[in-house]
């Protein structure tokens, strides 16, 4: 079960890299083709990203619990990692549905 999750892990690390890449190349992208069409746009929605991960990093927590211990999870600057990135997707999640919500609100108001 340990070598699943080891690959599981690589996988995810490959997988985040490859998203990673994709961003910075459509930024790029968006930022040669034009900066007042696309480019201003892609670099504030990097910077949303990098200050949502800062909130979720300064609300983690880094204390491990006893059980994830005995099963060798231990370090705590991982779990605060880890738990600054569930932070963060949920408070994506809920930004994203309300946005959502907003969206579908604006559209029924304006007849679309």
């Amino acid at each position: 079960m340990e070598s699943f999750a080891n690959i599981g892990l690589w996988v995810s690390y490959v997988l985040i890299f490859l998203a990673l890449l994709g961003m910075f190349v459509g930024i790029v992208v968006a930022v040669m083709q034009s900066w007042n069409d696309g480019g201003l746009y892609a670099v504030v929605g990097v910077v949303a990203l990098i200050v949502f991960f800062g909130i979720g990093y300064a609300l983690s927590s880094d204390e491990v619990s006893q059980r994830l211990v005995e099963k060798g999870f231990g370090d705590a600057a991982v779990y605060k990692r880890s738990s600054a990135g569930l932070i963060t997707f949920y408070a994506l999640a809920i930004v994203a549905s309300v946005l959502l919500v907003f969206d579908v609100v604006k559209g029924f108001v304006d007849g679309n």
